[in-house]
């Protein structure tokens, strides 16, 4: 994508420059090559319009390619806070003393999916 966005920011850059030039340079192109000047500038503004649409939707792809990626990395995450707390948890019921019971036995808390 960076090989792309180089690209065609060169080539707008190198167009943006010409457009320049030519409308500066508009009536000697005018004069030596018989060019009807507001059928030339139109023709020169759409494809602008059209190099300035191409960078806009590969930017709007790229963010969308980035936004996903982003989700699914927090997903994943989640995952791993969810594991990491379900594994303290799993040892925190395993460590715990036994609670004395109100019929004066001594029990031990459950842990975590014994019955």
């Amino acid at each position: 994508m960076r090989k792309f966005t180089y690209i065609f920011h060169s080539i707008h850059f190198i167009y943006l420059v010409l457009s320049v030039v030519l409308v500066l340079n508009k009536d000697q192109l005018n004069k030596y090559f018989g060019l009807n000047t507001s059928n030339y500038l139109l023709y020169w503004i759409m494809l602008g319009m059209g190099l300035y649409a191409i960078l806009w939707f590969k930017d709007v792809f790229e963010t969308f390619n980035l936004k996903r990626k982003l989700k699914n990395m927090e997903a994943e995450k989640n995952k791993y806070k969810a594991e990491l707390y379900d594994k303290t948890e799993r040892e925190i019921h395993l460590n715990d003393p036994p609670s004395p019971d109100p019929n004066g036995k001594s029990t031990q808390k459950n842990s975590p999916g014994t019955a």
